[in-house]
């Protein structure tokens, strides 16, 4: 069966296709069905970035790879019966096992398709849409902080007009069209704001199912807008209802000593919700973006620079073992020939790159456990010259050579954590094991390499010489070292793979460098879009602060005109100025660092070498956010120097 894309992409979308014979691997398969547009399927035994989408689907079996020994896993899938539980179905499922012939080696585990594929997602969902939801709280508190003291200004003007003869309802009516415009305009703002930075998110994000499909909600755009509205009308209607309970001549009052002191204390606390959300957005920020450089710097157990990869396709019917052992041998000495490439290698699986392969083995000598089962490790088929390719250490012993081929007696190397395992006081070199049908010497032991991810521990590894025994079947990848930029040497690798061969599918190309990095994909997007709710957090909170330190200091220009008439000093007065708003972000800086403490233990799960306790990330926000608030305090006060007492005086 074809996907739609393929469909269209490889065969024009002609209808006819269906009863065509095409060829995959050298072996010829019917076209049955076109699959219909977006649909995905994906596999709840492979990692996070198996996207669903299958360009081709052909039977379980026909290529023989349900002959293969070792571990195999099977993914079944079907639909629970009306008023069936997904317990009963397990009962039966087990009343299926305890009919093998062995059923101590078969194994099976139930669970709904649904919360499988979701698996992995949810703690960065909820993270992502706990850091939004303090944004916008943040954003919501700024607005009703700027608001609120735009009402303390205005005060006086309502209370002015209303002198003049305005009735309250006709200064209401003004007060709700301004707030309803702002709101309009703010939300109008917003939508364009949301689709292009939704447009934008989803095309950095890394392969998470299902991001293909993410738009702009219309119900949240509705939450937001309306609460956004609402804020406006609150805070921009206060003004009215704060007048409507007071008398001219004090409301007159209160604005010549610099506006009422609840009024100013509304502002005081929004600040300080604001400075508590930003810490916290920025203590997770922090620990994420440490997490994150502790991650980078983990060593992968080999050299990713000037390291080039190509995925080759083997058809087990196409060829025999000699003749893909041969085959493959023939494109590594010309790509070794190809100009800039100082080394070349196959092997059955790259790290980061393929998926680990497990297999049970023997050691000669020993019994297998109480339970008759083999020990079981990882295992790949290297040619000659992988590790040194790879830059992976040689412990002791030897790496493969050329003398390791079809006509020589098997060997295998094991990687250190595999030595210590098994052979902890002794050493490994010349002990036998059996992999598959045949023994293998051991010659050589060689440093542990991360395989599946930079989080993970290293597996036991062993590896088989691909020239005694390559790859049957699947990718075999190709990996060259390069002397200049890896990229410019790929196209080079595919015409030497296509003049050996030219059925060959290349199937994938990409250095390692690159490869190596999109293993921390997801948790790179998890730290940018924290920094990023943190940054605009606090320069949201900055603004906000910015505006109450200098809606103060203009409400108070006649008091501080006074002031510096009767001998009081500019930088006294400033500092006086400053010190409000430090005690009132110290205030917001302690409850954030709280909620921080808190919050870190929520996200322990994505930090990596560090405690969400770290003293160095809590100590760096407390600063950053000291040094914001006092900046955003400063550059507001020093319009302290410009007031003229005498100017204030006369217009007194």
């Amino acid at each position: 069966m074809l996907s739609d894309e393929t469909w269209r992409s490889r065969f024009g979308a002609d209808t006819a296709v269906v009863g065509q014979t095409v060829t995959l691997n050298g072996s010829p398969y019917t076209v049955v069905g076109v699959l219909p547009p977006g649909f995905k399927l994906r596999s709840v035994l492979r990692t996070s970035d198996d996207h669903g989408r299958r360009a081709l689907w052909v039977p379980i079996g026909h290529d023989g790879r349900s002959a293969r020994r070792g571990i195999q896993d099977y993914e079944l899938i079907g639909r629970l019966a009306p008023g069936a539980t997904i317990d009963q179905a397990f009962a039966e499922s087990e009343a299926l096992i305890r009919g093998e012939r062995d059923p101590s080696r078969v194994g099976v585990s139930l669970a709904f398709r649904q919360d499988t594929e979701a698996r992995g997602l949810r703690g960065p969902i909820f993270l992502v849409l706990s850091g939004a939801g303090a944004l916008l709280l943040v954003a919501c508190a700024n607005v009703a902080t700027l608001l609120a003291g735009e009402s303390t200004t205005r005060s006086r003007e309502m209370a002015t007009r209303e002198a003049l003869g305005a009735a309250p309802a006709r200064i209401v009516r003004q007060l709700l069209t301004e707030s309803v415009v702002l709101g309009l305009l703010g939300s109008i703002t917003g939508v364009v704001v949301a689709s292009v930075g939704t447009s934008a998110l989803a095309a950095l994000a890394p392969p998470i199912p299902g991001i293909e499909d993410v738009h702009v909600s219309g119900r949240i755009l509705l939450f937001a807008c309306c609460l956004g509205i609402t804020t406006g009308l609150l805070f921009g209607l206060a003004p009215s209802f704060m007048f409507a309970r007071r008398s001219l001549g004090v409301t007159l009052k209160d604005w010549s000593r610099g506006g009422a002191p609840g009024r100013r204390a509304l502002q005081g606390t929004l600040v300080f919700f604001e400075i508590a959300l930003t810490v916290v957005l920025l203590v997770t920020g922090g620990l994420l973006t440490r997490s994150l450089l502790g991650l980078s710097a983990v060593d992968t157990g080999f050299v990713s620079d000037n390291l080039a990869t190509v995925g080759v396709a083997m058809a087990r019917s196409q060829y025999t073992q000699s003749q893909t052992s041969a085959l493959i041998q023939e494109i590594i000495e010309r790509i070794e020939a190809i100009p800039g490439v100082e080394g070349a290698s196959a092997t059955s699986s790259l790290p980061f790159l393929d998926e680990s392969s497990s297999a049970t083995f023997e050691i000669e000598g020993r019994p297998t456990d109480e339970g008759g089962l083999s020990p079981l490790a990882d295992y790949r088929q290297t040619f000659p010259g992988f590790h040194e390719v790879l830059g992976i250490p040689l412990l002791a012993g030897r790496t493969f050579t050329s003398a390791d081929g079809p006509d020589a007696s098997g060997v295998a190397i094991v990687s250190e954590s595999m030595a210590r395992r098994y052979w902890p006081n002794e050493s490994p070199i010349g002990v036998r094991i059996r992999y598959r049908e045949n023994w293998h010497t051991i010659v050589g032991v060689v440093g542990d390499v991360k395989h599946a991810g930079l989080d993970l521990d290293s597996e036991s590894t062993y590896y088989i010489s691909g020239l005694k025994d390559p790859p049957r079947y699947g990718v075999v990848s190709l990996v060259a070292k390069t002397s200049g930029d890896p990229l410019f040497v790929i196209p080079r690798i595919r015409q030497a793979v296509w003049a050996v061969e030219s059925d060959v599918p290349v199937t994938s190309a990409s250095t390692m460098s690159s490869v190596v990095s999109n293993s921390t994909s997801d948790e790179r997007y998890r730290t940018l879009l924290m920094i990023v709710f943190g940054a605009t957090a606090a320069v949201l909170a900055a603004v906000g602060i910015f505006g109450v330190t200098a809606r103060a200091v203009m409400q108070r220009s006649r008091e501080l005109g006074i002031r510096m008439a009767l001998g009081a000093r500019e930088t006294g007065l400033i500092g006086q100025t400053l010190q409000g708003n430090l005690t009132t972000s110290l205030a917001g800086l302690a409850v954030g660092l709280v909620g921080a403490f808190w919050a870190s233990r929520l996200i322990s799960g994505f930090l990596f070498s560090i405690e969400p306790s770290d003293p160095l990330t809590y100590c760096v926000v407390a600063t950053l956010t000291v040094a914001v608030c006092l900046l955003a305090s400063y550059l507001p006060a020093r319009r302290i120097t410009r007031v003229n007492p005498v100017d204030v005086l006369r217009a007194d």
